[in-house]
């Protein structure tokens, strides 16, 4: 899970031979499939926040695996935004996998345990 909030941030500047008002600035980062239904959110929800929020057009590319979460916009600022609130999106996704997975390790230690016990009760 670590290495999937430090996946890189691809970055493409418009081309330098038009260059200027009106071009678009394009970023993109690797998202483990895992999380790109939660990224895009039920009917829609949670990548139109993203839009709103950031001001960047949005687009999941689920293809390949990793999936590619791509911003585009003229202000370079607002691409930036998207590609933030993603990835701090996709961090707090693994944050809570992570709890989950260590509660039902718990659940399981004391469930293993208390069949222990009654084995040796016997």
């Amino acid at each position: 899970p670590e290495a999937a909030a430090a996946a890189l941030v691809h970055y493409e500047p418009p081309p330098q031979s038009s260059a200027g008002p009106g071009d678009l600035v394009k970023q993109w980062i690797e998202v483990d499939k895992r999380y790109t239904g939660r990224l895009i959110g039920r009917q829609g929800r949670t990548i139109e926040w993203l839009k709103t929020h950031s001001g960047a057009e949005l687009h999941v590319d689920q293809e390949d695996d990793p999936h590619i979460f791509t911003a585009t916009h003229a202000d370079e600022r607002a691409v930036n935004r998207a590609i933030q609130l993603a990835e701090e999106l996709i961090a707090k996704f693994e944050r809570y996998d992570a709890r989950l997975a260590a509660s039902q390790q718990d659940e399981d230690a004391t469930a293993a345990e208390a069949l222990n016990g009654n084995n040796n009760e016997g």
